[in-house]
């Protein structure tokens, strides 16, 4: 596919052709910049949402191819938002706005889709010059490395479809974006005992809450943008759960570990609850919670190599990915054998689905870990409920146009064409809304061209990058509108 990562030696090529269709947002303006209309995908979008797909489809050529510092702060704990207000000095505030700027989030993204498709390890540097990733499962260098952790690989196949798991895409390196691997990192992490403690300020002291900092920094404003809707913010969401879904929280799959009373009014002595528990503090004079009597935010800490005893002794713990690091649809395929095959039909190559008054939806599920029923909000799950569809259209097509194909032919031919669709509106319609069209094709992460491109390489290690997931895709739920109309 055109503006496939060097990395993914199995993907499709596809035009890079713009399409034009519908789309949603709530934030900041656009960042494109582009004359010849990118993001078309998202903007003015009327009619029914299901069939935006369906506008937006691959083209015929598409389908023959496709054959801040608060070291200084004081605790605010009787003080409240006020006071943590007047805990920072003007210089302070002006020193996070910035931080917090257009330009940092954008040289943010640049570094991180640049690392994810178009930079080698050696390549992407840190601000000394001295690169900084972390060795991953199955790595060979890695010397008393427990067995049994993460995929094992033995030997890769040969295939013409993607794996499941993310293994063997590079079959030099065939665990290097695989579910259930750790991120990669630009800096080295920040624990306050150096393995796994939660960090601490620079004089030691304990840092603010998080709820307490975002409440103070991060008022809730209703700013809808005049010209992309909801969809600009919630395929953002999409790419997000497809790429970096961490392992041992509610996110990934459903768990009891509760840290808080039951009514939330406090949280559980730290000698009684679990101790994956980490349970944000909520302050009496909170903006939104006060009026609910709430004063503990349920928090979990992620899985890592290390609480699964997978980690050399006092090496810093680092997350694992549930999913595969690829952009390959994993939100509606799963990321393993056992997930994708609960998923089928096993008829016409299509995926399960529940037919109500004419329309298909995702199938019920008594088990809360199940994949098709994590869709987190009813604006999620309408976009999961579409790339179903899509599937399952594409399949029906394949069908008709090749009645000799097996249920197992037409599935794995459907799921290259959706993800390849999947890749293409991610980065010729959506990225350009943030970093601008000319931008994206400066810094190599687009294509002005509508033949295909061949830029694999097997140096490229596609793990997703920490600050990815935790920090710069954060900055979309900024942009999730409080109500729907």
């Amino acid at each position: 596919m055109t503006g496939r990562s060097r990395f993914e030696s199995q993907s499709d090529n596809v035009p890079a052709q713009s399409h034009s269709s519908p789309g949603v947002f709530h934030g900041p303006a656009s960042y494109s910049s582009s004359s010849r209309g990118p993001g078309s995908f998202f903007s003015e979008f009327s009619g029914d949402l299901t069939n935006f797909f369906t506008a937006a489809g691959p083209s015929k050529q598409a389908f023959q191819s496709a054959g801040a510092d608060f070291s200084q702060t004081q605790s605010a704990d009787t003080h409240g938002l006020s006071g943590l207000r007047m805990s920072f000095s003007n210089d302070s505030i002006n020193k996070l706005d910035n931080q917090s700027s257009p330009k940092l989030l954008l040289n943010l993204l640049f570094t991180i889709f640049k690392r994810h498709i178009v930079l080698s390890a050696e390549q992407l540097v840190t601000g000394n010059g001295t690169a900084c990733f972390s060795p991953k499962f199955g790595d060979s260098s890695l010397s008393g490395f427990q067995q049994g952790c993460g995929p094992q690989v033995s030997g890769c196949q040969k295939s013409k479809y993607r794996s499941l798991d993310g293994t063997c895409n590079n079959p030099y390196k065939p665990t290097w974006g695989a579910a259930n691997t750790p991120y990669a990192r630009v800096k080295p992490a920040k624990y306050a005992d150096g393995v796994q403690d939660p960090p601490v300020s620079h004089s030691g002291k304990p840092l603010p809450g998080a709820r307490l900092v975002s409440a103070v920094l991060f008022p809730d404003a209703d700013v809808p943008d005049p010209k992309w809707t909801l969809i600009a913010m919630q395929w953002g969401q999409i790419i997000t759960h497809d790429l970096s879904q961490a392992a041992g929280t509610t996110q990934a799959k459903a768990h009891s570990t509760n840290c808080c009373s039951e009514d939330k009014s406090e949280a559980i002595p730290k000698e009684y609850r679990d101790p994956t528990c980490f349970p944000i503090e909520v302050l009496h004079d909170d903006p939104h919670y006060a009026q609910h009597s709430q004063q503990c935010m349920n928090f979990v800490r992620t899985t890592t190599d290390l609480s699964q005893g997978c980690s050399q002794p006092f090496k810093p713990a680092e997350q694992i990915v549930a999913v595969t690091h690829f952009m390959d649809c994993s939100i509606i395929y799963g990321s393993s054998k056992q997930q994708t095959d609960s998923l089928r039909e096993w008829k016409g190559g299509r995926l399960r689905m529940e037919y109500r008054h004419g329309k298909g939806f995702p199938p019920s599920s008594t088990n809360k870990s199940s994949v098709c029923v994590r869709l987190v909000t009813s604006q999620l799950t309408i976009l999961h409920v579409v790339l179903i569809r899509e599937h399952n259209r594409v399949a029906g097509h394949l069908n008709k146009l090749n009645p000799h194909w097996d249920d197992n032919k037409l599935f794995h031919e459907a799921r290259r064409i959706v993800i390849a669709e999947h890749q293409h509106i991610s980065y010729y319609e959506w990225l350009p809304i943030f970093l601008g069209w000319e931008s994206t094709k400066h810094h190599g992460l687009t294509y002005d061209t509508h033949d295909y491109t061949h830029d694999y390489s097997e140096h490229v290690d596609p793990s997703v990058i920490n600050g990815h997931a935790t920090a710069a895709f954060r900055y979309f739920h900024t942009n999730i509108a409080g109500y729907l109309q």
